[in-house]
């Protein structure tokens, strides 16, 4: 027996279904059948042995609903490498007429450092956009100010294919809106990111990874939706994709259009002061995207790609507020406040990438991207603002103003990676350069009967950072223990300058700073159906331009924001510890500590007015305990479950009345069921429920919960599928909040149209393959067909 320097990498699928999830994968020597090694296939229906012997060996595969697969003799020789075994499994006839094998690709799968919420035939698939993806998603919330958080934990860092978003607050949800769920593949949630990633997002990682074909030929996807609670939603776009051995090409365009209604209420006692508001809002929004790349493949070794995306939308939003104002007593109103905010804008985004991937030896990959990314957004707001006496039968005052505001985001990024294996071992290691420019326009005008502008509130300011990273990461595989440690340096420079109409100078700030970020992890396998993992990563949260600008904005007539430059970056150090049983039961403690986070509290300004400022707490505290189950309950039948129960606390002191001393303790849960029925129709029945809930500085969040059914039908051969999906079925998605300020009391409470029947159809066209039918030597399918091809069998 030779060496062990010798590997066997391949890829299941089946017809129709481009990758097999779970398969288990048993690697036996034809000397004697003794079994060398198993696993199973991953998300991506792949398989790897490493550090075989020179040597013959048999493969035999099973997965339910699929006739076993057993190879004939697969010849290794020394420091020979099969990398592109592609295996095509067999429905078992029973099943071709009684169940839609599709649907056995798992929704949810679960790793120990990663739940994996697959979007790619199921029912999520058409229809959506990937903020309502997100919402759907095992233990993510997202708040009435459309804020994400992951594991009951904020500032999550949103990616889209492995590339962080540079956008926060409104312009990221703005942003995740134009994606299509029909673009998503997956959506990963990584709570523990190991070096290789970004140390920003101390609440984790959100990776929105989008499709590309996989398989050889040409495919083409039409969708069309409809959506209709209160107001409609239109949707509808083409993506097609062609692949061959030499290249591959996709291509997207999807309009998205429709009108949003919600309504809100609040009550604010400040002193001797109080407001009773009633809101209604409408947003009307129309947006064109497109996405396109190609990959070309040089040689067996490297290829080249370009990706780029183009989005547009322009967006309307009225509020109209109705508010009653009280002087001492709630008892008696001394004047009534009615006001209409209208805003209206664009935002035109556009990124580009260009990368360069090779396998430069046998076990050794490098990789280089360079990144472009540019968002504009111009918009226009104007507020009149009409006190009546208690009657409303006479007008009192009237102050009106309009603003013209412009937000300009440049992004370059240049990065590379290298990844080198040692047998059982893998180091990889890379380099990081970030530059982002920001500069924000902002003109007050105050319309009181004439437009006049103020020099005052009127001002430009100008945000630049540049973060330089480098990274190592060690990872060793052993039959039982797997061990993971690296490290992370990262280098920021920032720099804002304010510009104020009225002076004659800028105002400027610097700062600079320099941060080690380790990670690290071990898991052992006791047996095939215990394992256990430890975890910790520490991470940091920058404060974003919007954070850190120091001009005052007038919300409406009686409230404003500020943001703050001293504002100092957030850090967290996470610890988790999980244990996995028979792969399909993971519970994990996790406590995580986070030094200077930062929130948006609302002060006094003056008797009557408020504003919200960006502030550091001192520090908080987040204790979890977790248990995520994925069972198939029977061929037809899958159930997904995540329960978590986690303990929140924040401290800070800002003075007399702003001290924050808050815990709460509360627990969410999440259900998923999916059912394949007869004659290709498929059913699923989610829901979720979050307890009271800590949310920002002090406030408390009431519960809220939902719960949304689907059912899928496939027609025209497979090729075609049709979508009726019911959201928030019981009306119950509403948000109540209240907490207590700088003697501020605070009672809030809204609702949207998240009650919503939606109709989706979708149509393939073309063919597509997993490749040619070769066969080795001795090798034999009955039945089934194995690729030997390899793309370059010795590098």
């Amino acid at each position: 027996m030779g060496q062990n320097h010798s590997s066997l990498k391949g890829y299941v699928s089946a017809d129709g279904i481009p990758e097999i999830s779970y398969a288990k994968v048993h690697l036996y020597l034809i000397e004697d059948s003794s079994i060398v090694a198993r696993t199973l296939t991953d998300e991506q229906g792949e398989f790897w042995f490493k550090a075989l012997a020179a040597d013959n060996y048999q493969l035999k595969i099973s997965f339910p609903g699929f006739l076993p697969f057993v190879s004939g003799v697969v010849s290794l020789g020394a420091d020979e490498h099969l990398d592109s075994l592609n295996i095509e499994l067999v429905k078992e006839a029973e099943f071709l007429d009684k169940i839609d094998i599709t649907a056995r690709r798992k929704t949810i799968i679960l790793k120990a450092d990663r739940t994996i919420f697959n979007i790619s035939g199921t029912i999520h698939d058409n229809g959506l956009n990937s903020l309502e993806l997100l919402k759907k998603a095992p233990g993510v919330v997202v708040n009435s100010r459309e804020e994400i958080s992951l594991a009951g934990l904020p500032n999550v860092q949103v990616q889209v294919n492995g590339k962080q978003v540079p956008l926060s607050g409104s312009d990221l949800a703005a942003f995740l809106k134009t994606i299509p769920s029909s673009e998503v593949e997956k959506i990963e949630l990584i709570n523990n990111p190991s070096a290789s990633y970004d140390a920003s997002g101390s609440g984790g990682i959100i990776n929105i990874i989008l499709k590309k074909n996989k398989l050889h030929g040409s495919k083409t996807i039409l969708n069309l939706g409809y959506s209709k609670a209160r107001a409609p939603w239109y949707n509808g776009g083409v993506n097609s994709y062609i692949r061959n051995k030499k290249l591959s090409l996709f291509g997207s365009y999807n309009i998205n259009s429709g009108t949003n209604l919600s309504e809100g209420s609040s009550l604010r006692i400040q002193d001797a002061f109080s407001i009773s508001q009633e809101n209604e809002i409408q947003s009307n929004w129309d947006t064109h995207s497109f996405r396109t790349g190609l990959d070309i493949f040089l040689n067996e070794k490297s290829s080249l790609g370009f990706q780029f995306r183009k989005f547009n939308t322009r967006y309307e939003r009225e509020e109209n507020s109705d508010a009653p104002i009280f002087g001492s007593s709630l008892e008696r109103i001394d004047s009534i406040l009615i006001s209409t905010f209208r805003n209206q804008g664009r935002r035109s985004n556009l990124t580009a990438n260009l990368n360069f991937r090779s396998r430069f030896s046998r076990d050794h990959s490098f990789s280089i991207d360079a990144d472009f990314g540019s968002l504009l957004n111009p918009n226009f707001s104007q507020q009149p603002n009409t006190y009546l006496n208690a009657n409303r039968s006479r007008s009192l005052s009237e102050f009106n103003f309009e603003s013209e505001k412009e937000t300009a985001i440049d992004l370059w990024v240049l990065r590379s990676d290298m990844e080198l294996n040692f047998g059982k071992s893998k180091i990889q290691t890379g380099v990081k350069e970030t530059y982002s420019k920001t500069t924000n326009s902002f003109d007050f005008f105050n319309v009181n009967p004439f437009r006049v502008l103020d020099f005052q509130r009127s001002q430009d300011f100008e945000y630049r950072e540049l973060i330089s990273a480098l990274y190592a990461d060690f990872q060793h595989s052993s039959e039982k223990v797997n061990v993971q440690a690296g490290v992370r340096a990262e280098y920021t420079q920032l720099e804002g300058v304010l510009q104020a109409i009225q002076n004659s100078g800028p105002d400027t700030f610097k700062r600079s700073y320099l941060d080690l970020f380790p990670s690290a992890g071990i898991s052992v396998n006791l047996n095939d159906k215990n394992s256990f993992q430890l975890n910790y990563s520490r991470r940091i949260n920058r404060p974003s331009y919007t954070h850190l600008n120091p001009f005052l904005n007038q919300l409406d007539e009686l409230s404003f924001e500020e943001g703050n430059p001293s504002l100092l970056p957030e850090y967290s150090n996470r610890f988790q510890l999980t244990h996995g049983l028979n792969y399909q039961i993971f519970t994990s403690i996790s406590y995580s500590h986070t030094r200077n986070k930062i929130v948006r509290v609302r002060e006094s300004k003056g008797i009557s007015s408020t504003i919200f400022r960006y502030k550091n707490l001192a520090e908080q505290f987040n204790l979890s305990i977790s248990t995520s189950m994925n069972f198939q309950l029977a061929s037809w039948w899958n159930m997904y479950n995540n329960f978590m129960f986690y303990h929140l606390r924040n401290r800070a002191d800002f003075g007399t009345g702003k001290i924050v001393n808050d815990q709460v303790s509360s627990f969410y849960v999440y259900s998923q069921q999916s059912i394949s029925l007869p004659a290709n129709f498929n059913f699923e029945l989610y829901g979720w429920y979050n307890s009271p809930a800590l949310s920002g500085a002090n406030m408390r969040a009431s519960s809220v919960w939902s719960l949304d059914a689907g059912i899928s039908k496939k027609l025209l051969n497979e090729r075609a599928k049709l979508n009726l999906t019911i959201s928030d079925i019981f009306f119950t998605n509403r948000w109540q909040s209240q907490g207590v300020f700088d003697n501020i009391e605070i009672y809030s409470q809204g609702s949207w149209d998240s009650r919503r029947i939606n109709l989706y159809f979708s149509l393939a066209l073309g063919k597509t393959s997993v490749g040619e039918l070769k066969l080795k030597d001795g090798l034999k399918a009955e039945g089934n067909r194995i690729d030997l091809e390899q793309e370059g069998k010795k590098w």
